[in-house]
């Protein structure tokens, strides 16, 4: 969010739009047609199933960045790394997307903050504050 208040970058972007891995994407002609899947910011990764009755999805997780480091996914309910790693720039995975679940997923190496939904904006101040970090693994941390 920083980068699209900072420097008008879009917050939901297409996983071909953001640099990390533009040049991965012009080399597989299949991941410049993905449509449904998109990026919120820089660190979640959105897998929708969009036709009716639908209960899979087959979602797309680049596996290294445009300077040829790993990139490391993380189911955001569980914490559980999805693994990418492979032969191929370009990993394809076909996930569970029941009518009551959404499949998104946290890139590794980014924290994310959270807070509990409120009605009104005065009990922010004296609710807790939620970290998500996902590095290696993905785990919560509590400031109260």
């Amino acid at each position: 969010m920083y980068q699209s208040h900072r420097y008008g970058e879009l917050v939901i972007n297409s996983i071909w739009l953001l640099d990390d891995w533009r040049s991965i994407c012009l080399k597989d002609k299949a991941c410049m047609s993905i449509e449904s899947q998109f990026l919120w910011g820089r660190a979640l990764l959105v897998s929708p199933a969009l036709s009716a009755n639908q209960t899979q999805v087959k979602a797309f997780f680049p596996a290294i960045n445009s300077q040829g480091k790993e990139e490391r996914w993380f189911e955001f309910s569980t914490g559980e790394e999805v693994a990418v790693f492979g032969e191929s720039e370009n990993q394809w995975q076909t996930l569970d997307a029941p009518l009551d679940y959404l499949p998104l997923h946290v890139r590794g190496g980014f924290i994310l903050p959270m807070q509990a939904p409120q009605n009104r904006t005065s009990p922010y101040g004296l609710s807790f504050l939620l970290l998500l970090f996902c590095v290696y693994v993905c785990f919560f941390f509590f400031f109260f």
